[in-house]
């Protein structure tokens, strides 16, 4: 093959202007912006009991959610945090899911979930990642 354009040097010449040409025309043909549209499908529940340790709010709260989780579909990952007096627990959803319909399905799953919460707790709040 090498030897093709070993012997042919003026073709091999003609090849890589072509390949530049065409390399620099793609630079500048392919479209750019400068903020493009991020989609992450991520929800996040944020719940507060007042002045509880993060232990208590591990085991009372933080576990509870996890648990009420597990029927959710389209669910690549869970991950929480528990500290003192607040608990969030993180849903990653699969890139092919519907995000809007994630979400849905999320804050039912959240709804149900209250009732086994501690009464000093107050009620989950469910919002998506957005970085618009």
């Amino acid at each position: 093959m090498w030897e093709f354009f070993i012997k042919n040097n003026k073709f091999a010449y003609l090849f890589l202007v072509a390949l530049i040409g065409l390399g620099a025309y793609s630079v500048i043909a392919i479209p750019k912006e400068s903020s493009p549209e991020v989609v992450i499908p991520i929800g996040v529940i944020s719940t507060v009991l007042p002045g509880a340790p993060a232990a208590d709010i591990e085991s009372l709260v933080t576990n509870e959610i996890e648990r009420g989780l597990t029927n959710l579909e389209n669910v690549k990952k869970i991950t929480s945090s528990s500290r003192e007096g607040f608990s969030s627990v993180v849903v990653e959803f699969d890139a092919s899911a519907d995000l809007e319909k994630s979400l849905l399905d999320l804050k039912d799953e959240v709804d149900k979930i209250k009732v086994e919460l501690p009464e000093d707790a107050n009620d989950p709040t469910v919002s998506e990642v957005n970085l618009i």
